[in-house]
């Protein structure tokens, strides 16, 4: 509802997401679903990493560099697919909220 009232009186404005509930989002999913903890440290790095990548800065090959880097996350990380399917499932669709655009 929020954000239809928003693009109805800025529609050019892009809607971006917060990075501090980005983040702890993030996190409660990987303390969920991943139970050892080694394994959710190098997740939770992992994706810290897309978040932070300096080749994600703007336009639309940022979108597609993101979306690659986290079909590597599978590959690197086999006994996290649960948190994996969630990450892919639930943010692939939602990078070019979260990258800063000119």
């Amino acid at each position: 509802m929020l954000r239809f009232c928003f693009t109805n009186v800025w529609p050019r404005v892009p809607i971006m997401l917060s990075l501090w509930h980005v983040q702890k989002a993030w996190k409660e999913n990987v303390l969920q679903k991943i139970k050892d903890e080694t394994l959710q440290v190098a997740v939770f790095k992992a994706i810290e990493e897309i978040m932070y990548s300096t080749d994600l800065i703007e336009g639309d090959s940022a979108v597609v560099r993101a979306q690659q880097k986290i079909r590597d996350l599978r590959q690197r990380f086999p006994a996290a697919d649960g948190f994996i399917s969630y990450f892919k499932e639930t943010w692939s669709g939602k990078i070019a909220m979260t990258v800063t655009r000119n």
